[in-house]
Formats: structure tokens, C-alpha cells, sequence
């Protein structure tokens, strides 16, 4: 095989220009990422169709979006999306975006590994079911998988992806950030109490033994009643049935 310069197109050989260069890929009008071939080929089904062969327990699924922003000089994944083509121009049944539903949620399980990957980044999970000519776009919350589908037209899902994703972020990370807090604290109380709990067992233990040597009854009794306070129980001594 020949050795390629940098300048040698690795498909063809030619020179007109170097492909490895930055300065030769295609950028979108925002200066962002486009393709970068005029073909509409997908490039990636035919590894795709290989990898889906494999079979269980070989699970593989695609996350066909994931919406990013620069929050506090940060940059911060705000969403995943999962995308849907509608064909056609025909008015859609509410039974079609049921069909999605239970496509999402029961035969591929693609909800699950959404929202699964949503909430390690920390962001909400959706489904967008869009027209083929882009003229309608239907958005489904997966994390409030509430039935509902959000309904609009090209510029009203453009403002949803421009404020509402990020405003539905914020809210999403303050509930979290809560509901972490809440998990602590409430983790926090279950260590004190067990520790609690393992300081009056020895307590009990040691009352249950003097109960057997002891005829002071008036003195393990009082400690029992001090043991039981001590950790919000009721303790019940076998053999002492008052």
C-alpha cells in the first residue's frame, strides 16, 4: 500500500487539497458543526445494522441528540433527545403517538436507557416526534411521562430549544440538587440511629444479664426506662412480664 501525505485525500490520492486540515471542513452558517457530504447517505447505518445484530444480552442504542449550554462559563448537557420522523402530510391520530409511547416504553426500552443517561448527566430526557418537511414538531417529557405531547410549529419548538430546555434544566437540577440533600439527610439520621440503636443493645444487654443475677428490680428497671428513651423504642425484656 502506498504511503499517504497528509495532503493525499485517503480515498482517492489526490492533492487538491489537505483533508486533514480544519480549514477545509464545512462549517453551518451559525459557525457550527454541518455535513460535511453532499450525498444524503446515512454513513453510519451499515455499522449500525452490524452492531444491532448482536443480539441479547448485547444491548446498543443510539442518542440521537444531546442540547448543550454554556452556563457560568461551563458547558452543561441540558437535554437528551431522542428523535422521530413522521411521514407524510396527514393529519396525525393520537394512536400514532401512543404506537411511539409503547415503542419507547415497552418494545425497545429506549426510554429507559434515555432517561437513564438524562439523569447521570444530570438534564431531562424527551422524545420529538417531527413532520418530514420540519412544518410540525410534537415534544413528549419522558421524566413526567404524563401522556401529553406538546404540540408547535417550527418557531415555537426553536423557542423551546432556545429557553424552555434550559429553563426546564434549572428547574430539574434545583429538584435534584433537593431531592440529594433530602437523601443525605435522611441517611445521615439512619446512621445516628443505628449507631444509637447499637449503643442501647449493648445496654439492654447488659440489663438482661443483671436482671438474671440481680433482685435490685427498681434499679434495672429505671435504666431500661432510660435505655428506651435514649433511642425512641419500646424494649421488651424477655422473661419480665411486669
Amino acid at each position: 500500500m502506498t504511503e499517504l501525505t497528509s495532503k493525499q485525500c485517503p480515498m482517492c490520492g489526490t492533492c487538491k487539497e489537505d483533508w486533514s486540515s480544519l480549514d477545509t471542513r464545512k462549517e453551518s452558517k451559525a459557525g457550527g458543526k454541518t455535513k460535511q457530504t453532499k450525498h444524503a447517505e446515512d454513513e453510519c447505518a451499515a455499522y449500525r445494522a452490524w452492531r444491532l445484530n448482536f443480539g441479547r444480552p448485547f444491548y446498543a442504542t443510539d442518542v440521537d441528540q444531546i442540547e448543550w449550554r454554556s452556563i457560568r462559563g461551563t458547558m452543561k448537557p441540558v437535554a437528551v433527545l431522542e428523535l422521530t420522523r413522521i411521514p407524510g402530510n396527514m393529519r396525525v391520530p393520537p394512536t400514532y403517538f401512543q404506537a411511539i409511547q409503547k415503542r419507547y416504553f415497552k418494545r425497545d426500552k429506549q426510554s429507559m436507557t434515555a432517561l437513564d443517561i438524562g439523569s447521570r448527566l444530570g438534564c431531562p430526557s424527551y422524545i420529538v416526534a417531527f413532520r418530514w418537511d420540519l412544518t410540525d414538531f410534537w415534544v413528549y417529557d419522558l421524566n413526567r411521562n404524563n401522556g401529553k405531547w406538546i404540540h408547535g410549529d417550527k418557531e415555537a419548538y426553536e423557542a423551546f430549544l432556545k429557553i424552555q430546555v434550559e429553563e426546564r434544566y434549572h428547574r430539574f437540577a434545583i429538584k435534584n440538587e433537593e431531592e440529594k440533600q433530602a437523601l443525605g439527610g435522611a441517611l445521615y439520621r439512619l446512621h445516628k440511629l443505628h449507631a444509637r440503636l447499637q449503643r442501647t443493645s449493648v445496654i439492654v444487654s447488659d440489663i438482661r444479664e443483671s436482671f438474671s443475677s440481680s433482685n435490685n428490680k427498681k434499679k434495672i428497671l429505671s435504666a431500661l426506662k432510660l435505655a428506651e428513651e435514649a433511642c425512641d423504642v419500646s424494649i421488651i425484656m424477655d422473661g419480665y412480664d411486669g
